[in-house]
């Protein structure tokens, strides 16, 4: 996280260490968590995936659930999973 996002467009080399903090400290208690990671085969991450059960309370969820009717929002997060960050 540190190099990715020490580098443009986003220039900010502490993002990297609240986004881990947040992983680590929140993301991974919430259930279904799961991440992934690949590397080559010399050790060198090549990119990480990582999500968890979508929830009432929390930010994606309930910002996409104001912005849609309540059928569509029932129908939607009737059971979902929410790929949180992607990155190669």
């Amino acid at each position: 996280y540190g190099d990715a996002f020490a580098r443009p467009p986003y220039n900010d080399p502490d993002r990297g260490h609240e986004i881990s903090a947040r992983i680590r400290e929140t993301h991974s208690a919430r259930e279904g968590f799961a991440g992934f990671i690949a590397a080559a085969d010399a050790g060198d991450v090549l990119g990480m995936v990582y999500g968890y059960k979508g929830q009432a309370g929390q930010w994606w969820h309930d910002a996409v659930a104001r912005a849609v009717d309540r059928d569509t929002a029932r129908t939607w997060f009737s059971d979902t999973y929410e790929v949180v960050e992607v990155a190669v």
